[in-house]
């Protein structure tokens, strides 16, 4: 069997395009990196919605969704894929008021039993998007309408 030759391979970097809000840089050139990296993992991790991961299953894990808000909304105009995030999470809500640990969701998610750091994706972004001035929608969140 003949081998194989590869000439030359392309790689791109597919992400949201979300306009920059804000950028921090200072004069220890590794530690710059070390930002530009967390900056390069969180663009990596939106693509439409916040996801956990680009190399698996790319799910909109509510729980990594509400730990990467803030830092989203400090460093990008990230205001309107969040509100629409918690939207799709609202309308996923049942009528018991559970809500699943992962938007958009098929129907899985809501039993897990993951807890506390996955279901605060209803209450914690609210208050990253009041630090930021914009007003979430809260009473569907509190109601499950």
């Amino acid at each position: 069997m003949p081998e194989g030759r590869v000439d030359a391979i392309q790689a791109s970097f597919i992400h949201t395009e979300l306009p920059r809000r804000s950028s921090i840089t200072c004069g220890d050139a590794d530690f710059t990196r070390l930002l530009h990296c967390a900056d390069y993992s969180y663009r990596g991790n939106f693509i439409g919605f916040p996801s956990d991961c680009p190399q698996r299953e790319k799910n909109g894990w509510t729980g990594d969704a509400c730990l990467a808000c803030e830092t989203g909304l400090y460093n990008y105009h990230a205001i309107a894929p969040y509100r629409e995030f918690l939207e799709t999470l609202c309308d996923a809500q049942r009528p018991s008021g559970q809500v699943p640990v992962i938007v958009p969701t098929g129907g899985w998610g809501y039993n897990n039993r993951l807890g506390p750091a996955w279901d605060m994706g209803c209450s914690k972004s609210p208050t990253a998007w009041h630090c930021t001035a914009a007003t979430p929608p809260a009473s569907r969140i509190s109601s499950g309408q």
